[in-house]
């Protein structure tokens, strides 16, 4: 029977291998930083990603340059801030006729939010326990 690392990892690589299908539809990812992105990219990820801080725009500047999108994926950190900002990002979405997809935040933050704080920590844990377990660092 699998251990509990085995079953987290697993649940991950599902999440990421299904995050990596829907941004390959052309599905935006709202992340806080420049840092969260790159750290998607570590883990295979390649996306169209928007920020919302570190930017020139506010977030309302930001979420109304995504109102073309017909869905945004939302992937703000897992700390108190980050949870209000989904919330206030998934909102605004909203109000702008836009799905805001929080499905990957959930189950990540599901799985690993107590163990880390944001998007940028991913790799590096995802890292740890593969390391703990002997497989290779971002294969499934």
């Amino acid at each position: 029977m699998p251990s509990a690392l085995v079953r987290k990892l697993e649940s991950l690589d599902q999440l990421l291998d299904k995050l990596t299908r829907e941004t390959r539809r052309g599905v935006p990812v709202v992340v806080e930083g420049r840092n969260d992105a790159e750290a998607l990219t570590k883990m295979g990820v390649e996306c169209k990603t928007i920020y919302v801080k570190g930017t020139r725009r506010t977030m309302l500047e930001t979420i109304e340059q995504l109102r073309f999108y017909p869905e945004v994926i939302v992937l703000t950190d897992f700390d108190r801030r980050g949870v209000e900002m989904e919330r206030e990002i998934a909102q605004q979405l909203q109000e702008k006729k836009v799905k805001p997809n929080t499905t990957f935040w959930k189950g990540i933050k599901g799985l690993v939010g107590r163990d880390v704080k944001d998007i940028e920590g991913l790799p590096a844990y995802v890292a740890g326990l593969r390391r703990k377990l002997g497989t290779s660092l971002f294969e499934p």
